[in-house]
């Protein structure tokens, strides 16, 4: 009877875990496939430095963000050189992602998985109340650019801390960060950090998200290569040069994605 009572107990349990598992699987893969109806935007963001002699803007990047969610990051890469070459990082709600350099004609692109799609979809459509998230401390609310943006520090260690500007009527994005160290007055000292210098709720450019579809596709040591040879770097100049990027690693873990995208 005991034996009876033991296995009906663990057949039970059983049964609720693939259930659960099974459950959990399908909300994953229908919030996934979720469409999102955001409001869009056009950013232009300032990477800055601040120190005696090495100050001032760094690179600048824009950012926008579509109606369904994509989002187009243009910035700059820096090379070994000193040298930098503009480059763009594209995210698709269905989890198409990828890096684009227009210099080279080149993409390294893949497909995410079913769990990072719908998490980066659930974070999007359910912000947390002030935009705050675990053991950060909101500081105040202002206006930058007409739009309403909350101020949050985040501290990562007792002399240092990050002051973030998160904006709630764009799902809580964050568009501005301020990185501050303590001063020996007991001060916090911005020492560098992203400077929002424009904001405009429109439409992108629909070009943006379609005029590099036709590029060659490498991964991300083969794109660093052909960028050095067309600088006229060769393996005899610098052969630590061309060895291969530990970016690599997350691109071959990716499905390569088929057909066009936009």
């Amino acid at each position: 009877m005991l034996k009876r009572v033991i296995l009906t107990l663990l057949t039970i349990i059983a049964v609720g875990c693939v259930g659960y598992i099974a459950g959990r699987w399908v909300f994953i893969r229908a919030f996934a496939s979720t469409d999102l109806q955001l409001k869009p935007y056009v950013a232009q963001i300032e990477h800055f430095t601040l120190g005696a002699g090495n100050g001032g803007v760094v690179s600048t990047e824009l950012v926008v963000r579509r109606r369904d969610g994509a989002t187009l990051r243009s910035f700059t890469l820096f090379k070994s050189d000193g040298t930098s070459v503009p480059a763009k990082r594209v995210d698709f709600p269905d989890g198409y992602t990828g890096m684009i350099i227009d210099s080279i004609r080149a993409k390294a692109t893949g497909v995410n998985d079913a769990r990072t799609i719908s998490s980066r979809k659930y974070s999007v459509m359910n912000p947390p109340a002030q935009c705050l998230y675990n053991g950060e401390v909101l500081d105040g609310q202002e206006a930058l650019f007409g739009h309403t943006a909350f101020r949050i520090i985040r501290q990562a260690r007792p002399d240092q801390r990050d002051v973030v500007w998160r904006f709630p009527e764009y799902s809580c994005a964050v568009l501005q960060v301020f990185h501050q160290t303590l001063g020996g007055d007991s001060a916090w000292q911005v020492i560098g950090g992203l400077r929002l210098v424009a904001l405009v709720e429109t439409d992108p450019d629909p070009r943006a998200f379609t005029n590099w579809s036709d590029y060659e596709e490498m991964k991300p040591s083969d794109m660093k290569r052909k960028l050095l040879r067309n600088s006229g770097v060769t393996p005899e100049k610098c052969k630590e040069c061309f060895s291969d990027d530990p970016s690599d690693n997350g691109y071959l873990a990716l499905p390569r994605p088929s057909g066009p995208h936009n």
